[in-house]
């Protein structure tokens, strides 16, 4: 989800092997992708067909916010409560993320295919980024929390784990919120693109 190669939509970073960055009707979803052996690119494709969630993933460093889109994002355990995002040591969303030891996430709901690109889009403004989007910051990160998002989690990092050409980041919940009134259904994404899911699944 990216502009490179796994967890970060539009930010150096893809969100997995299968990224939701702006492309053409008309072109493969990872034809604008750098070739790399066959084994990549045959992940990208496959894991292109599985579908995620989609999250804005958020950190403030030095007076500044950042943020990405991501879709490798998971929980790992309920006692203690626990959840993982990976991200691409290419990304310019690494640096800050990993430099902050507290961080957001904003689980988007189905109409927030906007959000999603704008901070997917590798040409945004990053010390502007948040001037149109409706969002508040966090008491417990620090970090914003975006706007009719389904739900809320602040983090804090407990353990930073290098993993190929991604760093995964274990963090421990401080709070989490279920939110989204009037809205049942996600933003997902699949195959290079925002879907949103119908109300009545």
């Amino acid at each position: 989800m990216s502009e490179g190669n796994a967890h970060e939509v539009g930010d150096g970073s893809l969100t997995r092997p299968g990224d939701p960055g702006q492309r053409r009707d008309d072109q493969d979803p990872r034809d604008d992708l750098v070739e790399q052996d066959a084994t990549a690119h045959g992940l990208r494709r496959a894991m292109a067909n599985f579908a995620t969630g989609v999250t804005i993933v958020t950190c403030h460093v030095d007076g500044v916010h950042y943020a990405m889109t991501c879709n490798s994002f998971t929980s790992i355990s309920l006692d203690p409560p626990l959840v993982m995002v990976s991200a691409s040591q290419k990304g310019r969303f690494h640096e800050h993320f990993l430099a902050s030891d507290t961080w957001a996430v904003s689980v988007l709901a189905k109409g927030q295919g906007d959000v999603a690109r704008h901070f997917a889009n590798s040409a945004r403004d990053r010390r502007r980024q948040f001037e149109t989007v409706p969002h508040r910051v966090s008491e417990h990160s620090g970090a914003p929390l975006i706007e009719g998002a389904l739900a809320w989690l602040d983090c804090r990092t407990v353990q930073v784990v290098p993993a190929g050409d991604h760093t995964i980041v274990l963090g421990a919940v401080l709070g989490a919120e279920v939110l989204g009134a009037g809205v049942t259904a996600p933003l997902t994404y699949f195959r290079g693109g925002f879907v949103d899911v119908p109300d009545t699944m």
